[in-house]
């Protein structure tokens, strides 16, 4: 999660490690806790690690798989749930963005 949301949520310690992304490795802080994501009243858990990097939240595979989301179109945000009819389309939200932290 983007260092400005998690400071606006409380989260402010970690510890720094190193991960792989899609455009290489990077650190981040792994701050030990984890937070409950809803969707359209689904729920998951998701541990919190910290980037100064980004400044969107992102849901990783294991996240949208949790939820129950199939991805129709990424770049236009559209998908459905698992248990949604074959032929329904869900439109996501707009992005949040937090800067600065």
């Amino acid at each position: 999660m983007p260092k400005a949301l998690a400071e606006e949520l409380g989260i402010t310690e970690g510890r720094s490690i190193t991960v792989r992304t899609s455009i290489g490795e990077g650190v981040v802080l792994d701050a030990g806790v984890s937070i409950e994501v809803e969707v359209e009243g689904r729920t998951a858990s998701a541990l919190v690690r910290i980037s100064e990097a980004e400044t969107e939240a992102i849901a990783n595979d294991a996240l949208v798989e949790e939820l129950g989301i199939i991805i129709l179109k990424p770049k236009t945000g559209t998908y459905r749930f698992t248990d949604d009819p074959y032929d329904m389309e869900r439109e996501s939200v707009e992005p949040t963005f937090w800067t600065g932290g």
